[in-house]
């Protein structure tokens, strides 16, 4: 927002960079639970561990679900 302060207004930069904050989080968190879904399918793990790790994909979906709601909400300042 500081760097564009002079070009756009501060309502639309801080809007723009939340949404952009929001993307690359949800980036990242498919990789992670990629790498955790392709961690249950490929191994043989503990039914403790496979409990958390199928949580924590369910858990990654519903965030998912909740960005999705965000953005089709169309936030703004």
């Amino acid at each position: 927002a500081a760097f564009v302060r002079g070009r756009v207004a501060l309502a639309p930069a801080l809007t723009a960079l939340a949404i952009e904050n929001l993307l690359y989080t949800l980036s990242a968190a498919a990789m992670i639970a990629a790498g955790m879904v392709a961690l249950l399918l490929r191994f043989q793990l503990p039914p403790d561990v496979r409990g958390v790790g199928e949580l924590a994909v369910g858990g990654t979906f519903v965030l998912f679900l909740a960005a999705l709601w965000m953005l089709w909400r169309q936030p703004a300042l």
